[in-house]
C-alpha cells in the first residue's frame, strides 16, 4: 500500500519523463485494482482507499474508481468528527503514548486539510 502511493505521487510529478510515465500507466492498474479496499466497513482500518488513489476529482486513476470514490466520499462526510476535523485511522498500537497523542493531533490537521481539499475538489463542500 505506501508503495503504491509512492508511485502514484511520482505518476503525478510535473517533469516524470515520459517512458517512465509509460511503464506507470502499463502497471499500475492492476496494482490499483489488487490493493484498493472497496469495501466501506474495511475503511476504518489501516486500507488504501479509493480517494487515496484519486484525491482530487481531474485525477487519472479516477474513472477507473468512480463508483468507489462516490462510496468514499460519503464514508468521508460520515465519518467527520463534530468539530470538522478527521482523526487518524490508525495508532501506534500503544507504544509511545504521551508521543502518540501529540503526533495524533497533528496528523488530524493533515488529514482535515486533504479531506477538505478532496472534498472541495469533487464539489461535495458548499461555498
Amino acid at each position: 500500500m505506501n508503495g503504491l502511493i509512492c508511485y502514484l505521487r511520482l505518476y503525478r510529478a510535473p517533469n516524470l519523463p515520459a517512458a517512465l510515465k509509460t511503464e506507470l500507466d502499463r502497471v499500475l492498474p492492476s496494482a490499483i485494482n489488487v490493493a484498493v479496499e472497496r469495501d466501506p466497513k474495511e475503511w476504518s482500518g489501516y486500507k488504501l482507499r479509493p480517494l487515496e488513489v484519486a484525491p482530487d476529482a481531474d485525477s487519472h486513476w479516477r474513472p477507473m474508481l468512480a463508483a468507489d470514490v462516490e462510496h468514499n466520499l460519503d464514508y468521508l462526510i460520515q465519518n467527520q468528527n463534530s468539530d470538522g476535523s478527521w482523526d487518524p485511522f490508525w495508532n501506534w498500537g500503544g507504544a509511545f503514548p504521551d508521543a502518540w497523542e501529540s503526533a495524533k493531533l497533528k496528523w488530524r490537521a493533515v488529514l482535515t486539510l486533504a479531506n477538505l481539499r478532496t472534498l472541495r475538489s469533487y464539489g461535495r463542500i458548499e461555498l
